[in-house]
């Protein structure tokens, strides 16, 4: 395929710019080339959040030091603004995180893991001579006379969120990348233009508008000065009316001031002369009843004297009496004295009595209202106690109903992506048969357009049948446990599987923060026991370990071990998170026990786990840990033979 003038002279500028950046260190033409073909990559193709981005990450995965010390002249360079780092990893698990990663030709073999790491993640994988398109986003290719030349996938670069620009065809690329890409920037260019006449159109009627809004705005101004001269006039006149009558207001409240001030004075002086003449009337008045209670009480003494004079008489006559009255009474104290210590004796006893027969029944009275006291407080205690178990009840079976609910909304949003990518492969389908039948029927068809079209509806129907296979398995295994949550029957089913399909359910949950979980179990371990209650059992646990154990760390791994020893189930769970308190153990399992009631925990997952594993015979225990949360699960079950 031949390339044209221009691109040759900015391929060999990058070419020259790379060597005079390393000197001796590139021995290699064709590996400068591709670091430079790479650099141009870089200027065609934008990143979801690349409005966000400040450096873009290269991953190199291969082992050519040569290509490699090319590669990193780059970070000298920006692409759009973006400084740029290089990365090289002999490694698939240190991969991530990056933007772009370049896969040596001796490690092609890796490019099916490569995909499975990064899955839907926004990032450009450029691998050289690979002969599996479906695995790449751009690929080096050998053209005639060991020229370099590279091709694309844009339905990978679409499934990885990525963008690439229509200008990417003056670098070079393959025949069919080069007729699509030059076929969508001739639309682009027609929309362009039908866009442009409207705009025309719009622009000048717009005008048109403008103009009579200028004539109405010249004659609108006209009338505002004609207006602005008569206030200017009406103006004058009200400063000359509002001077005058601030001059009048100012001596009318000089004036007003004066009279409140002589008002007050002589208010004052009217009430002092009042009051001074109210005390002379009393004066007088009190000397008057002075003088009268003088003349009575002159009268009263006199009359006092008199009476005093004859009290003094009887008195000496009583003074007789009483002496003989005397003697007699010492005669009668000795038969009253021992009168008295009989009676105080009898009343002593009387009130004794009485006293003993109040205070038994008052006992008794007491005694019988507490029993019917206490029989009420039972009544009560038995009531509150059967509506107790029935809220509990009612919690537990809505916390059921909640997990399902995020179940359904997990599975739904896993769901969405596999669907959204088969809608877009079979809409490219579909225009890409819409276009052949007009070629069709205009007679043009070439053997180099059937050619395309049997390459794009292969690569389009491998894509669509891989993502309607992956949406399949998710709604399979999301029908199998929530038909086993909500049916409580005991059947045969592969453990190892089963514990996979409840993971995939929860995967939504899991790749928030990147954690992950590893099953420990025997490929064909089939059990007899109860799915639903073991698929509840593991969700609570797995839920309980994002939310509680983990926090907002990410990261995070869930070890899922089972074995299976005589008739009996073990299930060893664990976590590494923050762990649980020795003091926090021992109440895990109560209802309504919860460290994170703030954010809406309501303290029975593990409750129900609890309740769940009693009722098939087992027992789930929390054991200590050096680190995370560590539970052993054990449930009966019968093995199949």
């Amino acid at each position: 395929m031949g390339k044209s003038g221009k691109t040759l002279n900015l391929i060999a500028y990058l070419f020259l710019v790379i060597f005079s950046c390393l000197g001796s260190a590139a021995e290699s033409p064709q590996e400068a080339i591709k670091s430079a073909y790479i650099y141009k990559f870089l200027s065609y193709v934008e990143w979801p959040d690349d409005s966000n981005k400040n450096t873009l990450v290269l991953t190199y995965f291969g082992k050519n030091k040569q290509f490699f010390e090319l590669l990193s002249a780059v970070e000298k360079r920006k692409v759009r603004g973006h400084s740029m780092k290089t990365r090289w990893v002999r490694n698939i698990a240190e991969l991530l995180p990056t933007d772009v990663i370049i896969v040596d030709q001796k490690f092609n073999r890796h490019l099916s893991k490569i995909n499975s790491l990064i899955k839907d993640e926004p990032v450009l994988v450029i691998s050289d001579h690979a002969k599996e398109k479906q695995l790449f986003g751009i690929n080096f290719t050998s053209l005639e006379s060991n020229r370099i030349g590279f091709e694309i996938n844009r339905y990978n670069l679409v499934y990885q969120k990525l963008k690439v620009s229509t200008d990417i065809v003056i670098l070079g690329g393959t025949e069919i990348e080069i007729a699509s890409l030059v076929k969508e920037m001739e639309s682009d260019i027609e929309d362009s233009r039908d866009k442009l006449s409207q705009m025309e159109n719009e622009v000048i009627q717009k005008q048109k508008l403008l103009d009579e809004q200028s004539l109405a705005l010249k004659q609108q101004e006209r009338q505002l000065a004609d207006l602005d001269q008569t206030i200017r006039g009406q103006r004058k006149s009200y400063d000359k009316l509002k001077k005058e009558y601030t001059e009048l207001n100012a001596s009318l409240v000089v004036s007003r001031t004066e009279l409140n001030q002589n008002n007050q004075l002589l208010q004052t002086k009217q009430e002092e002369l009042q009051q001074k003449s109210v005390a002379i009337d009393d004066l007088a008045e009190l000397i008057n009843r002075n003088k009268q209670l003088l003349i009575e009480q002159s009268n009263a003494l006199k009359s006092q004297k008199a009476e005093l004079t004859q009290s003094q008489r009887q008195l000496e006559n009583q003074m007789q009496t009483l002496s003989q009255q005397e003697l007699t009474l010492k005669e009668q104290s000795s038969t009253i004295k021992t009168q008295s210590t009989a009676l105080y004796g009898s009343i002593i006893l009387l009130l004794s009595i009485t006293v003993s027969v109040v205070m038994v029944y008052r006992g008794f009275r007491i005694k019988q209202k507490a029993n019917l006291d206490l029989e009420s407080k039972n009544n009560e205690l038995k009531e509150i106690n059967f509506k107790l178990t029935h809220t509990q009840d009612q919690l537990v079976e809505s916390e059921k109903m909640a997990a399902l609910g995020g179940l359904v909304a997990g599975v739904a949003h896993e769901i969405n992506t596999p669907i959204g990518v088969g809608v877009t492969s079979s809409s490219h389908l579909l225009d890409l048969l819409k276009n052949f039948s007009r070629m069709y029927e205009k007679g043009q068809i070439k053997r180099s357009d059937l050619e395309s079209l049997l390459a794009d509806l292969t690569e389009s129907g491998d894509i669509l049948h891989r993502n309607l296979l992956r949406a399949s398995g998710l709604i399979r295994s999301f029908k199998q446990v929530s038909a086993d949550q909500t049916n409580e029957e005991i059947r045969t089913f592969n453990l190892n599987e089963y514990l996979g399909e409840i993971c995939q359910n929860l995967r939504h949950k899991l790749k928030q923060k990147k954690h992950e979980v590893i099953i420990d179990c025997p490929k064909h371990l089939s059990i007899t026991s109860y799915p639903g209650a073991l698929s509840q059992v593991i969700t609570n646990l797995i839920v309980n370990s994002v939310i509680h154990g983990f926090g907002d760390k990410t990261n995070g791994q869930i070890d899922i071990q089972a074995t299976l020893v005589e008739d009996q189930l073990i299930v060893n769970y664990r976590d590494n998170g923050k762990g649980i308190p020795e003091g926090t153990r021992e109440k895990v399992f109560d209802p309504f026990f919860t460290t994170n009631r703030s954010e809406g925990g309501t303290g029975l997952g593990l409750h129900i786990s609890f309740n769940l594993t009693q009722k098939l015979g087992g027992r789930i225990k929390c054991l200590p840990a050096s680190e995370g949360a560590y539970f052993q699960i054990t449930l009966p079950v019968v093995k199949e033979k």
